[in-house]
């Protein structure tokens, strides 16, 4: 399968309060910061003749097939392709598959090379179409990661004590003992990755050590569930992960199986219409969705993370001023698109193999509030996953800029309040 080489631009009025805190305050932020100039598009970066179609709910399988058929035969008529095949050698030549939960989503592969992105545009004219596109590619958020010691992963775990969390631990431990059960009910946590691994909890990505590692050694709390959205080994490149139609099935095999919780480990700057359709769905299906903000250290459109129904996350330092723009890590992107923070810069875990490596980047950031939320849904099950969300956001650490900022967003995640305000109990501000 070859690869072909879209980008458009959740939070203006939220980034016009920010400026106006920040003007009070007497601090400067660029104007670009707030979308004032939007990102270029990146259009590009898709799989080579094969499209997403979502047909209407009353369109059968035949109809769907003709509709595709006869916009390539328009095609080819404008592009003087000599003898254009007839409808039913098209609809031999084309393959249209559906993708899982939604009956009407198809991928669609065409028999002949054609331009994706117009092809797409005239099967979008027929009625019972409601969209149609190009099957998009994701690349990687892995950040960077070195080699360390044993000692140094035991004794260099900065990031808890930036979220609260042995207090966070110490608070479960008491509420399983005031109720008298051994707990609460354990969260399915589905990791979506690009990086070849396995559908189940056999084989660990490093983010997953990282949740593992704010849990406190789980403790019951998080069913991992790993899962390869890579298409296999021919559908990668050192730029392109994934696609839009295996992220679709990752989600459904994550939603399947009771998954709360769906992280994701990749991204684009294109925009992609099929995707957030999912992403939508899942979340009215009472999943939280969190990804990584994306580390090109810029204000640009980053996707799944832009979405609404995303908790996009931006890497922070360990900073020693709280309210400094110093606190969000260089390289993290940021903007009026995401939502919260998070530790990932020397992210002390284990990878696979149970090395010690530590990392950097937004991808152990979302691993970090992933957990979080995890410890949050264990400490009261009947919070539905947006009330979560807002949970999180509320009670955030505010840093960087006196609240809601382009930099860091709600400010630092913290999984004690967030615990605490789970299980009823209050805490004030400066706990």
């Amino acid at each position: 399968m070859s690869f072909v080489v879209i980008r458009t631009m959740k939070k203006v009025l939220i980034g016009a309060l920010a400026v106006a805190m920040a003007v009070q305050s007497a601090f400067v932020i660029p104007d670009a910061v707030f979308g004032v100039e939007e990102a270029p598009t990146d259009e590009t970066n898709y799989v080579e003749n094969q499209l997403i179609v979502t047909f209407k709910d009353n369109v059968n399988n035949k109809e769907a097939a003709n509709i595709v058929a006869f916009a390539v035969s328009e095609e080819l008529i404008r592009e003087n392709r000599g003898n254009v095949p007839s409808i039913a050698e098209l609809k031999a030549l084309n393959t249209l598959r559906k993708i899982k939960i939604e009956k009407n989503v198809m991928l669609v592969k065409l028999g002949v090379s054609l331009d994706e992105m117009t092809v797409a545009e005239e099967i979008e004219k027929n009625p019972d179409v409601e969209t149609a596109q190009p099957n998009y590619c994701y690349e990687a958020i892995t950040g960077s990661k070195t080699a360390a010691g044993t000692d140094q992963r035991k004794t260099e775990q900065w990031y808890l004590d930036y979220i609260d969390a042995p207090e966070a631990w110490k608070l479960i431990e008491q509420n399983k003992k005031k109720s008298g059960k051994a707990g609460g009910k354990t969260v399915t946590v589905a990791y979506l990755d690009g990086r070849g691994v396995m559908k189940a909890a056999d084989k660990q990505s490093y983010e997953m050590s990282v949740i593992d590692t704010v849990t406190g050694g789980n403790k019951g709390i998080v069913k991992p569930i790993a899962v390869d959205v890579s298409g296999g080994e021919s559908n990668r490149t050192q730029q392109s992960v994934t696609t839009t139609a295996d992220i679709i099935a990752g989600m459904d095999y994550a939603c399947n199986h009771n998954a709360r919780i769906i992280t994701m480990c990749f991204g684009r700057r294109g925009y992609d219409a099929a995707l957030e359709r999912k992403v939508n769905w899942a979340a009215k299906e009472g999943v939280l969705i969190i990804a990584p903000a994306g580390d090109g250290g810029s204000t640009d459109a980053w996707y799944p993370s832009d979405y609404d129904s995303c908790l996009s996350c931006i890497n922070t330092n360990q900073y020693k001023d709280a309210y400094s723009t110093a606190c969000r890590n260089e390289t993290s992107n940021y903007g009026d698109k995401k939502d919260i923070s998070a530790p990932g810069t020397s992210i002390n875990a284990a990878d696979e193999k149970n090395n010690a490596i530590s990392g950097t980047g937004t991808s152990y950031a979302a691993a970090v509030v992933t957990a979080a939320a995890a410890m949050v849904m264990y400490t009261d099950p009947k919070l539905p996953a947006s009330k979560v969300k807002d949970l999180l956001v509320d009670t955030a650490n505010d840093i960087s800029v006196t609240g809601y900022d382009v930099y860091t967003g709600y400010g630092n995640v913290n999984a004690y309040k967030a615990v605490a305000k789970a299980a009823g109990v209050k805490v004030s501000n400066h706990d």
